[in-house]
């Protein structure tokens, strides 16, 4: 039986071969996956959609994943959906950091599929309760 496709998640990364590689892990699960590579863009998509998941890149040519996010909070009232530094950015207390900023969470890069596809449930489990 085929999975229904429930859940939408928007991939926001400057790296092409990034997108690429989420958005082939995610085909064939209940993730329905979006990819951007610009803060134009994730902001465009944004104003006609709401995802339940927001990967998003902090290292961003113009627009930094900081400056999306607080686009976000101040333009769209996405209460439910989960925005998460998804990054390869990973020193010491970097976590705590993006958490301070107004992400809700963290995934860094680089990551396996198994990694993306349990953090995903979670990050979904969460939104359900």
């Amino acid at each position: 039986m085929k999975e229904e496709k429930s859940t939408t998640v928007l991939v926001v990364d400057d790296d092409v071969h990034i997108l690429r590689l989420v958005s082939v892990m995610l085909s064939k699960t209940k993730f329905v996956t979006h990819c951007v590579s610009s803060a134009d863009a994730a902001l465009k998509w944004l104003s006609n959609n709401e995802p339940h998941v927001i990967l998003m890149d902090i290292n961003l040519p113009g627009k930094d994943g900081f400056g999306i996010l607080e686009d976000i909070k101040k333009n769209f009232d996405y209460g439910n959906t989960k925005v998460v530094a998804f990054t390869s950015i990973i020193l010491k207390d970097d976590k705590d950091r993006f958490i301070k900023a107004g992400f809700d969470e963290y995934f860094p890069k680089p990551f396996e599929k198994k990694e993306l596809l349990s953090f995903l449930e979670k990050i979904v489990g969460e939104i359900s309760n």
